[in-house]
């Protein structure tokens, strides 16, 4: 009986460890590491660190905002508008949603859950929900 049921638990582990990573939820993702295979990450609930520009875009560092270099941003989704209306714009945050290809070349988070803003401490926009 005792090695049924290390058996059953054996079996139980790998099929955990082996399931798809797209089901793990707000998978830790650097923005050089989006940049470098957005495909990788497409669908995934993800939380990425970047600062927010006005346009809406999560770019790797203020720098790269202030030289419009898209090339090293996502779009951050904002169909109420909210967003961008928020004390998140112009700063370095932590969003928190699932990243999906737009245009062929264009990558965006959507499905926000939260926007936190680490020079303030709090959530500048929603919450992180579990």
């Amino acid at each position: 009986m005792s090695k049924a049921l290390l058996f059953v638990g054996l079996t139980m582990s790998c099929a955990l460890l082996s399931t798809d990573a797209r089901a793990r939820p707000r998978q830790a993702v650097s923005m050089v590491a989006i940049l470098a295979n957005e495909e990788r990450y497409v669908g995934r609930e993800i939380r990425v660190f970047g600062y927010l520009d006005r346009s809406g875009l999560l770019y790797l560092t203020r720098d790269h905002a202030d030289a419009n270099d898209t090339m090293s941003s996502v779009g951050v989704s904002d169909p109420e508008g909210e967003i961008l209306n928020s004390t998140c714009i112009g700063s370095y945050v932590r969003v928190y949603g699932r990243l999906e290809e737009g245009d062929p070349g264009s990558y965006s988070l959507v499905d926000i859950t939260g926007i936190y803003q680490p020079s303030s401490g709090q959530y500048c926009w929603g919450e992180r929900e579990g």
